[in-house]
């Protein structure tokens, strides 16, 4: 899938990738402070921060919406009919 577009450098995302499975997330490094939909699926063993990371934009005075989809982990949450509807409504569009 990287090497589909030419101008990708393999060897930046690779660097990504492993920083990313490598360094556990601590949402309370660097609390957005815009409005958030946090979206997970139920099944997602990566979303356990989504608690932690509402409750601490909520305590920064931004807005922070949650949605948890049912039957859906990681990967496919974002082909969810509820998440696409979801995100159109939080973006007004």
């Amino acid at each position: 899938m990287a090497l589909l577009l030419p101008s990708n450098n393999i060897f930046a995302l690779l660097s990504l990738v492993e920083a990313i499975k490598a360094e556990p997330y601590d949402p309370a490094e660097a609390v957005p402070h815009v409005p958030m939909l946090l979206v997970v699926g139920d099944k997602d063993e990566r979303a356990h921060t989504l608690p932690r990371l509402a409750e601490l934009a909520r305590s920064a005075g931004s807005m922070a919406e949650q949605l948890v989809l049912p039957g859906r982990n990681h990967t496919n949450a974002i082909t969810s009919r509820a998440f696409k509807q979801a995100a159109i409504a939080f973006l007004g569009v």
